[in-house]
């Protein structure tokens, strides 16, 4: 991964000009020792000058903050090891993999993206616990950074494995709106949201886009099991210059009503 980010001279801006990158050697040995804590703080006073300037007055789509999550890997061996390190089996190979992963919170944005903070996946307090999965260390990073910075976010978009309950309540109780691509999920509700938008007409259609030769939105309204809360689901039937395709998402209404107008 290291090899990779030099080649892609991801540590450019990092150096003065005339200055040699520093061996792979080098710079693992120096990740190795960070305070993570540190970096936490630097992210946080960045947030906050941020606001303080402004940069969040216009929100960053249509308005409003949206930031995205998303897990990452940030190290993984079958041979060095820390006692933080999370576990995984190799059964081909009968071996341990051994690896560090983060949950990261950044903006959306068309303009530069800013990471308002990550929480490492900690691992299980002994060989009977698992590690922990991405969704619960998803919620503590959502609960810490909407206390951190009170009233910044808007709108938290996430991946599809997260389309259930559990989130939609999470992101409920910091008081931020969800959305949640819908795949192949089995949850009941939506399977029945689906077949209901599959038979309705469009509320909103595009045409001659720039990407697209047209784009159809459906929307229905829906109760998922667990959450108190009326959810929206919308579809997205696309057709570029090649092929037609689906996209179908839900999320979450908090007392605004439906305010990302189509």
């Amino acid at each position: 991964m290291l090899n990779s980010f030099i080649a892609d001279n991801e540590f450019k801006n990092l150096l003065l000009m005339g200055s040699r990158l520093p061996k792979i050697d080098a710079i693992r040995d120096t990740l190795k020792v960070i305070d993570i804590s540190k970096l936490r703080m630097i992210l946080m006073d960045t947030v906050r000058k941020a606001r303080e300037n402004k940069v969040f007055t216009n929100g960053t789509i249509d308005g409003f903050v949206v930031v995205a999550i998303d897990g990452t890997q940030t190290f993984n061996s079958d041979n060095k090891s820390c006692k933080k390190c999370l576990k995984a089996s190799k059964k081909r190979k009968k071996k341990v993999r051994n690896f560090h992963s983060s949950v990261v919170l950044s903006t959306i944005s068309d303009r530069a993206r800013l990471v308002l903070d990550f929480e490492p996946y900690r691992t299980g307090i002994n060989e009977a616990n698992k590690d922990e999965g991405e969704l619960t260390t998803a919620k503590r990073l959502l609960k810490r950074t909407t206390t951190d910075h009170k009233d910044l976010i808007d709108v938290v978009v996430y991946d599809v494995l997260e389309c259930n309950s559990e989130w939609q309540n999470a992101c409920d109780k910091a008081t931020v709106d969800a959305i949640v691509r819908v795949k192949g999920n089995n949850i009941n509700s939506l399977k029945e949201i689906k077949k209901q938008v599959n038979k309705s007409e469009p509320v909103v259609e595009w045409t001659n886009d720039a990407s697209y030769e047209w784009v159809k939105v459906y929307e229905g309204f829906f109760r998922m099991q667990n959450v108190e809360k009326e959810l929206r689901f919308v579809k997205f039937h696309m057709k570029d210059h090649e092929k037609i395709f689906a996209v179908n998402d839900c999320n979450n209404l908090h007392g605004h009503g439906t305010r990302y107008n189509l």
